[in-house]
């Protein structure tokens, strides 16, 4: 019985490795310039993923009044506070707080060729 579960968790995870590995060679390069008062691409966000000079005009949302880190003195930035000026900015992932989560990820393909 225990061989029995260990041979089904050899083949999971050399599964797993398998189909990582070929995931690995399709790969799509996204470049977007996120220190501006909104991205050009089309991204979806949560929880505290914001733009440090982000205006709320884009896809991802400006740090500055985000209901995320209400209560939160927002810190970091150019000049240790925000928001940012244009130009200056960040895409924030966090405000430093270690039980926070957040993230972004593309939702328009947007493929960068090489030559």
């Amino acid at each position: 019985m225990m061989h029995t579960k260990s041979s089904r968790a050899f083949l999971l995870v050399t599964a797993m490795v398998i189909c990582g590995a070929a995931r690995a060679q399709a790969q799509l390069n996204v470049s977007d310039d996120f220190t501006k008062a909104s991205a050009q691409n089309s991204w979806a966000t949560f929880d505290g993923a914001c733009l440090t000079a982000g205006d709320g005009s884009g896809t991802i949302p400006k740090c500055d009044g985000l209901s995320y880190y209400k209560g939160q003195t927002l810190v970091g930035g150019e000049d240790g506070t925000l928001p940012d000026t244009t130009g200056n900015g960040a895409l924030r992932l966090t405000n430093g707080y270690t039980k926070g989560t957040s993230g972004f990820m593309a939702t328009a393909r947007t493929a960068s060729a090489s030559s």
